[in-house]
């Protein structure tokens, strides 16, 4: 079983989020960000978390870490479940995945102007880059953000993740959308 949320920061329903699941513990950790915008956004992605592993395992007191190599991960207070996790947050919204079987990766990205194709030819496979030049910003963000869940999946570096085609990684679900104007996600997942 999996799950995700993606919300806008600075609404009525975030803000209802983080006065209903943020503890006094994630006040801490905001506390550590400098930006009042990476406060709110950790903060609410927190509570995301916390919500949704409410939902799926009706355990409310979970705390959370980051192992050695800096992947998020769900402790239940009561030490019985170990849920996979995964979050990101980009301007002005967030993204978190839960799943209870498999290892999850999650990305979301806000749409800006770059040059696409100098990036996708820097960090893409050769058919990548090429699929990047004729297809533009559209096929960049889609291409990027279904690598980067990929790599949080597996629990590796982006860089490594950029160097391979997605699309050869067999016994992966990668789902994308646009959750709104401007902005892509992806959700990797081994099935």
């Amino acid at each position: 079983m999996m799950r995700h949320k993606v919300m806008l920061s600075g609404t009525i329903e975030a803000e209802r989020l983080i006065e209903t699941w943020a503890t006094p513990e994630d006040g801490v950790g905001a506390a550590r960000r400098h930006d009042p915008a990476r406060k709110h956004d950790f903060l609410l992605t927190r509570a995301a978390l916390r919500e949704i592993l409410y939902e799926m395992t009706e355990r409310n007191h979970w705390s959370f870490r980051a192992d050695a190599k800096g992947k998020p991960l769900a402790i239940s207070l009561a030490g019985d479940v170990a849920p996979h996790i995964s979050l990101s947050h980009t301007k002005g919204m967030i993204a978190v995945a839960v799943s209870m079987r498999h290892p999850v990766g999650i990305d979301i990205e806000k749409w800006r102007v770059r040059d696409f194709a100098a990036l996708a030819a820097y960090a893409f496979t050769s058919f990548e880059a090429d699929h990047v030049a004729h297809e533009g910003q559209t096929a960049f963000y889609r291409l990027w953000t279904m690598k980067e869940a990929q790599a949080k999946a597996l629990g590796i570096g982006v860089l490594a993740a950029l160097e391979e085609n997605i699309s050869a990684q067999a016994g992966w679900g990668i789902f994308y959308e646009e959750p709104c104007a401007g902005y892509s996600l992806s959700i990797a997942t081994k099935i």
